[in-house]
Order: C-alpha cells, then structure tokens, then sequence
C-alpha cells in the first residue's frame, strides 16, 4: 500500500525560499526603475507650493518638416513627443504646438493669463504677467532651449508665428518663418519666436510644445494611509517572523 508523506519546510527553509525569489524580483524592479528615472534625469520641474499653477515649454527632440497647412498635424507631433513628460506631470495635461498655419486659433498654445511659464530645467521664461505672447521673448528671463529630456538645443526651430501669437509666413506655406534659439536674438527682436523665413517646406526642424495649466497636486491622504498601513504590516511580518524563530529555538 503506497503511503502519501507530506513534507514540512522548516522555517530556515521557508525564509530561504522567499530570500532567492524576492532578491531576482527586486532586482528587475530595480532595473526598471533606473530605466525609467534615468531617461528623465535632466528634467528639473518647477519647485512651487502645491496648488500653484504654471505651463511647461520644451523643444522637441526630434524633427519635421512644415509642409502640413492642418495645424492638428503639428500638435499631434508635439503630444507624441511629450509623451515621457506626461508620467512626471498631474493627469489631464495637453499639448499644443506654439506654431501658427494660415487657419489656426491665435494663439494656438494658449496661456492663461497670470500663468507663468517654464521651461525644462525649471526656469521661468516669464511670471504671468505680462504673459508669454505680450512681450518679446528676448525679454524673457530664460528660453525654451531645452527638449523634453531636459537637454540643451541650438539652433532652427519652425514656428510660423509672430510674437503675439498671430500668424506670421505660417507653417504649410513657402515660405515659412522660423525663430533661432541663440544668438539670433541679438540682431531681431522677435528672437526664438519669429526669426527669418525658409522656402524648403521639407526641411526638418524641431518644433516648440506648450502644456495646458499645471497644477501642483497636493498629497492624498488616502495615499499617506496606505504608505502608514503598509508600514505597519511590513513591520508586523517581520515581528511575527522573529517570534516563530524563538519559539523554535525553545522547543
């Protein structure tokens, strides 16, 4: 008569156990987690009360040409490439191309007013007031010379826009006006909104994203709960753990 044994782990082995899977789990995790922080590590967010309000500029990374009349082309691009902003940011935010065609809304990035602005290495470009399209961006204090990974640009950008947001050589026609982010601001006033034009449509060329309003989020009770509550079992596990070790050792 075959006869079943069940087989009893001793604790030592149990905890051996949960040692070997947990360490390759939390590893994995670790790695995952430096991807994810490491692919963000040059963009430095404004540091402002929660509850403050304020809108995020960048350069995109990548390029296209400016042969599209539909302004929604040129916003689809910008939300695509801001797509790694939007996991450091409250939910709800939108993107718009600060870019004009001959029928888009004036301007097509909006700003509030009393918004400030910002850029991807936390400076203010402008405080709010006046706002982004009420003045000459070589009067701002800082320029939207960083792409949405947070690193320096130079150089061409389409924006077929005027300064106050109006269209101005707009984008899907030849020619189309461009701003220069450097020293370009030195000789026109428009600066890095509105510089010179350029005939080649299919010219490829980064173009400015504006967020909607940000709101700085307050922390979450229930959130601080949780963190207490999983605290709290994580601490009484390892008590619990502790115990059965003695009261193995007593008998």
């Amino acid at each position: 008569m075959k006869t079943n044994r069940t087989t009893t782990l001793s604790p030592r082995t149990v905890a051996l156990v949960r040692k070997r899977i947990a360490v390759p789990a939390l590893a994995t995790f670790a790695v995952f987690a430096l991807l994810a922080t490491g692919l963000m590590a040059g963009v430095v967010l404004p540091d402002l009360p929660a509850g403050s309000q304020y809108e995020l500029i960048f350069v995109t990374a990548d390029t296209t040409t400016a042969a599209s009349s539909n302004i929604a082309d040129y916003d689809a691009f910008v939300a695509s490439e801001a797509a790694p902003l939007n996991s450091l940011l409250p939910n709800g935010v939108t993107w718009n191309a600060l870019a004009s065609t001959a029928t888009s809304p004036v301007p097509n990035a909006p700003e509030p007013a009393g918004i400030p602005v910002y850029n991807t290495q936390g400076q203010e470009l402008v405080s709010g007031s006046p706002g982004l399209y009420t003045i000459f961006p070589t009067q701002t204090a800082a320029l939207p010379n960083y792409n949405q990974f947070g690193n320096a640009y130079s150089g061409d950008v389409w924006v077929g826009t005027n300064n106050n947001g109006s269209a101005y050589f707009p984008l899907g026609a030849s020619p189309a006006n461009i701003g220069v982010i450097g020293g370009a601001a030195n000789f026109y006033p428009e600066g890095w909104l509105g510089y010179t034009q350029d005939s080649n449509l299919s010219d490829t060329l980064p173009l400015y994203g504006l967020s909607s309003v940000i709101t700085v989020p307050t922390p979450e009770p229930a959130t601080l709960t949780l963190l207490a509550s999983a605290l709290l079992v994580f601490g009484g596990t390892r008590l619990g753990r502790r115990q059965h070790k003695a009261a193995g050792r007593r008998v």
